[in-house]
């Protein structure tokens, strides 16, 4: 895993991802392709999250065009899609550029059934 430029939410590869979810109770990923104006809109909104929710959930972003296992074996078709796990299983989706107030929504909501 590594940290890109300007941003704080960590980019993941299809062989982290497993290792990823054992470690972690709650975890956002942020499926995108670097040149898609609204995943660079939705990357804006995890690194502030990201910030917001240090130490309670880890955030991450997986681009698609170099990890075909995870998007496929989760059914990423379109951009962005985010997915948050809750101790290794799947518990929501959300697809396309929403406000960030839905991501907020959504995270404190599985923050608070935890």
């Amino acid at each position: 895993m590594h940290t890109t430029p300007a941003t704080r939410v960590q980019a993941i590869q299809d062989s982290d991802f497993e290792a990823l979810l054992n470690n972690n109770s709650l975890v956002i990923v942020d499926f995108m392709v670097p040149w898609c104006g609204p995943c660079r809109k939705v990357a804006r909104f995890m690194d502030k999250l990201s910030e917001t929710f240090a130490g309670q959930i880890t955030i991450v972003k997986m681009d698609t065009e170099q990890n075909r296992e995870i998007p496929q074996k989760f059914d990423v078709t379109r951009l962005p899609e985010v997915l948050l796990f809750k101790n290794g299983e799947l518990v929501e989706r959300v697809l396309g550029a929403k406000p960030e107030t839905t991501f907020e929504e959504v995270i404190t909501k599985h923050l608070q059934s935890s």
